[in-house]
């Protein structure tokens, strides 16, 4: 009987050891992303120093028998083995025809079990980066030797404005004789949004369709405001006169 109890307990300590290996902690780390068949992002990887940390790359759909079916959702999985302590880092790319384009880069750091840990530290959306790389607008108005950037109006008005300024440089020949305004002419007359209000000075105004007007001062009327620009009162006198000045309006693009 006693020889039977333990061979029991031995048999039971040997399952314990077994499980207690199967349950040893994987020293490896998993960084997943989803995507799907026909279209979604493909992934790639680049990893500084591979003597510290190797990488294999798998596929799992989500649902069996779905490999190659259209629409179908998969599962990326990059899974990372230390191959001897140290620190390096990963770029992760994703590149589609249909969703977003990014790249994510990694620190991978082995410890001395090997034991892998991943942290990001930079996610970069490629769209955004090349809007922020697009050549950008700046309306610009030139009186005399000053030049002066310009906010247009955020209205139809000022959009209508603006591509007037995208067919090229608009002169104009300003006049006024003493009073808060100089007035010219437009070639051609634009949609007019006439509201009542106050103007200060720098501000672009249009009366009636063709009645390009700057302004020196402050004010109250009736007009549709196509934009301003930031300067001094006394400047603006000096720079236009009291007999008026011939002004230039043009669109700067960024490089």
């Amino acid at each position: 009987m006693k020889n039977r109890f333990f061979a029991g307990v031995m048999v039971m300590s040997l399952f314990a050891l077994l499980f207690s290996a199967c349950r040893k902690e994987d020293p490896r780390t998993t960084l997943s992303f989803s995507s799907f068949e026909g279209g979604g992002p493909e992934f790639g990887i680049s990893i500084a120093d591979e003597t510290v940390v190797s990488c294999e790359q798998t596929r799992k759909y989500h649902k069996k028998n779905h490999e190659r079916l259209k629409g179908a959702g998969y599962d990326v999985v990059f899974s990372f083995t230390g191959l001897k302590p140290g620190v390096t880092t990963a770029f992760i790319t994703a590149r589609s025809p249909i969703a977003d384009n990014w790249d994510e880069q990694y620190v991978l750091t082995v410890d001395e079990a090997l034991h892998v840990t991943a942290e990001r530290i930079g996610h970069y959306n490629l769209e955004d980066e090349i809007e922020a790389m697009m050549p950008r607008p700046q309306t610009v108005i030139r009186i005399g030797d000053r030049s002066f950037p310009v906010v247009l109006a955020d209205t139809p008005a000022g959009d209508e404005f603006f591509r007037l300024l995208e067919e090229g440089l608009l002169s104009v020949t300003l006049t006024g004789g003493g009073g808060e305004e100089r007035t010219g002419i437009l070639p051609d007359a634009l949609d007019t949004q006439d509201e009542a209000g106050s103007y200060g000075a720098g501000d672009i105004l249009l009366r009636d369709g063709t009645a390009l007007s700057v302004c020196l001062g402050s004010g109250e009327g009736v007009f549709t405001k196509l934009g301003s620009f930031t300067a001094a009162p006394e400047e603006l006198l000096e720079l236009m006169g009291e007999d008026g000045v011939s002004v230039e309006l043009y669109i700067e693009w960024s490089e």
